[in-house]
């Protein structure tokens, strides 16, 4: 990380453009407000983060600071301003929001999986830098397999993290969501939503199991032998087949002056 300036500057609020990295989503409004009320009082004591851009600055860090001075009307905030590329600012960014408590699930570990699919970021040395086993950063991202109408109804029903992992066993999306609004209706814990998972994981394989198969080979032999007797009667029959992933298809030609 290398500074262009450690001299703190007033830098124009409004030559000051958000962090496109910022991991967090969300900011608590009455939070916010407080700390605007804060800073007409005795202004900003700790400086923001920026890196220069072609059309004025970014931030790296302070992104609530810098929401707060808005809400405050300040027309300029502290900063100093850092050299750093697209992947240290994702890092940067993780790194001042990674142990607030209010950082969400989902939030976290779109940060991860950010860093390390887009900025190519091993866990290794996330885990070293960040001070986060690997096994947490790959268990949080297993999260965002969720939909993203789950991910919403989890935060806003503060569905806990054990009860959104059990939800993640069950790849019917049709039953998750059941599961989901039986959790949220009737209050369980996360004891209870396992054991829900667990029934209704339980009813799928049965039905599975007892859900009658398509005997392809048999199904295929009686289109042939269909065609063949019209053959038989006189009929100019053609079969065609074709066979793909999800459908055999068959389609019947029949000459319409063969129709008697």
């Amino acid at each position: 990380m290398k500074f262009a300036s450690q001299k703190i500057k007033d830098i124009n609020i409004e030559d000051i453009k958000p962090n496109p990295y910022q991991c967090r989503r969300h900011f608590n409004l009455l939070k916010l407000n407080s700390l605007a009320d804060s800073l007409k009082k005795v202004g900003i004591l700790s400086p923001l983060i920026l890196r220069a851009t072609k059309n004025g600055y970014e931030i790296i860090s302070g992104t609530r600071r810098y929401r707060a001075a808005i809400i405050a009307g300040l027309k300029t905030v502290p900063a100093i301003i850092m050299k750093a590329g697209d992947k240290q600012c994702a890092k940067l960014s993780l790194m001042e929001n990674i142990h607030r408590e209010d950082l969400s699930l989902f939030e976290e570990a779109e940060a991860y999986f950010n860093l390390s699919s887009y900025h190519g970021v091993k866990k290794d040395k996330i885990e070293d830098e960040l001070c986060v086993k690997k096994e947490e950063i790959s268990d949080k991202i297993k999260f965002l397999r969720l939909e993203s109408s789950m991910r919403y109804k989890i935060e806003e029903n503060k569905i806990t993290k054990n009860a959104a992992r059990e939800l993640l066993k069950i790849h019917d999306v049709e039953k998750q969501n059941e599961a989901a609004e039986t959790i949220i209706k009737e209050n369980l814990n996360d004891k209870e939503a396992a054991s829900l998972v667990k029934e209704i994981n339980r009813e799928l394989a049965l039905n599975k199991k007892n859900s009658p198969k398509m005997n392809f080979t048999l199904c295929a032999n009686t289109v042939k032998k269909t065609v063949n007797i019209l053959k038989e009667n006189g009929q100019k029959a053609e079969l065609l087949q074709k066979d793909s992933e999800k459908y055999m298809e068959f389609i019947i030609k029949i000459r319409k002056t063969g129709i008697l």
